[in-house]
């Protein structure tokens, strides 16, 4: 399981907590600016025993960013990450899965392993309270039923893309867990697969 995106005062707390329950740790891709801004909500993410990646500072298309450019959306969120109290982040994401050679350089030179996902839960689309019973929340829940179903546990698995930024991630993180357990399927963090 990733998050992308937070993190989020009003989400990012309640999906690290549903993680803790169950005993399970995953991998958030934070952005720069929300990690500035929320550097304890950062520090308790690290503290719980989450990998933290780099997501950009602002979530820009790398693929169109010179190297300079590149260069300083990443190093300004491993700074701010450290700067948080976290370690220091190995592992980053491409805002919109979007990347070039020149991106590929630059993570290369940070010492940076670009992570993308398998699977996309489509929270995103769905960008409403879960806890509403809209259509919206069982779309969420249909398209993460079917990909875990779909996991082979005899295969590697799957890097299933999620955000910490929608209260879909909420509601919907228990089911996925139950589910994944059922199926014999371990949740772990990116950082015990690379």
């Amino acid at each position: 399981m990733t998050f992308d995106d937070g993190p989020e005062p009003n989400v990012t707390p309640q999906v690290s907590q549903a993680l803790a329950d169950a005993g399970l740790r995953a991998t958030f891709f934070a952005l720069g600016y929300k990690v500035a801004q929320y550097p304890e909500l950062t520090r308790a993410i690290c503290k719980a025993g989450h990998d933290m990646g780099i997501h950009t500072w602002d979530h820009p298309d790398l693929a169109t960013l010179d190297s300079a450019g590149i260069r300083d959306q990443l190093q300004r969120t491993s700074d701010a990450i450290v700067a948080a109290g976290c370690p220091t982040p190995r592992l980053m994401r491409f805002p919109f899965g979007s990347y070039s050679d020149t991106a590929l350089a630059v993570a290369a030179e940070l010492d940076l392993q670009p992570i993308q996902w398998s699977d996309d839960s489509n929270d995103w689309r769905y960008a409403v309270d879960i806890g509403d019973g809209s259509a919206a929340s069982a779309e969420v829940e249909k398209d993460l039923d079917n990909i875990i179903k779909a996991i082979d546990p005899q295969s590697r698995g799957a890097i299933v893309l999620q955000h910490d930024t929608y209260y879909s991630s909420i509601g919907t993180l228990q089911k996925q867990i139950d589910l994944a357990q059922d199926r014999g399927l371990d949740i772990v963090p990116v950082s015990q697969c690379v």
